[in-house]
């Protein structure tokens, strides 16, 4: 059994969620440090905000909305996370069992053979009369009967 979807998708699930979850409040706990440039980083700067300054030049420098774009990927990686797990759920899944099937479904041919055998166990037919009768049903054609 391959387990290693299953935790890929759950170690992506996990990340996605703590990031989504962590970036807005900490974005709001440096917006002091963004709006001043002269802060970006120096030594007195948070290492917690040195994201929230990369986002805030690439937002001003290339016009991207660079928040909206971590967002997006911390939500991409639970989705894809998510798909990872029912993957790994599915491919782990214990095989279903077969039922046998009813007579009425059952080949005339596996019908006419399991009688055979039976017969042939209780003692009422002897080993040729076995093999020339198994031999027809095998050999016969589909649809003809010998009538």
């Amino acid at each position: 059994m391959n387990k290693k979807p299953l935790i890929t998708g759950i170690i992506m699930i996990i990340v996605g969620a703590v990031e989504y979850n962590i970036l807005p409040p900490l974005l709001e706990e440096c917006k002091s440090v963004i709006i001043d440039r002269n802060t970006f980083f120096k030594k007195e700067t948070p290492p917690q905000c040195y994201l929230a300054q990369s986002a805030s030049l690439l937002n001003t420098t290339l016009g991207l909305d660079a928040i909206r774009l971590m967002l997006a990927r911390d939500l991409m990686l639970i989705f894809v996370g998510l798909g990872l797990v029912a993957y790994g759920a599915v491919v782990n899944a214990p095989p279903k069992k077969e039922k046998p099937k009813p007579a009425s479904q059952q080949s005339s041919e596996s019908v006419a053979l399991d009688i055979l055998n039976a017969r042939f166990a209780r003692g009422e037919i002897t080993k040729e009369e076995y093999d020339n009768m198994k031999r027809r049903i095998s050999d016969k054609p589909a649809g003809v009967s010998d009538s």
